[in-house]
């Protein structure tokens, strides 16, 4: 028995499903043009660019691959790479 409406759910065509519906929220506002000028702190764009420099330098750094054995072609690609940052 449905409690809300006294009826068995098994006995009635559909109705259950048609109750079922749920509502989608609506915005109450659009998107103000104030929110355009958010900027973002100076450490967003820095802190990830000083860690990507950071790894970059130590891939391209041979004397801290030691226990590395890698293919000449890729380590000459790494080593011009290397020269082209130093000047």
């Amino acid at each position: 028995m449905c409690p809300k409406t006294g009826q068995d759910p098994s006995k009635t065509s559909g109705t259950a499903e048609a109750n079922m519906s749920a509502r989608t929220p609506t915005r109450p506002h659009p998107a103000t043009t104030a929110d355009l000028g958010m900027r973002l702190p100076w450490w967003a764009l820095t802190l990830p660019a000083l860690a990507f420099v950071a790894l970059f330098l130590l891939i391209l750094n041979p004397s801290n691959a030691h226990a590395t054995t890698g293919d000449p072609a890729l380590t000459r690609l790494f080593e011009q790479a290397r020269h082209l940052v130093a000047r």
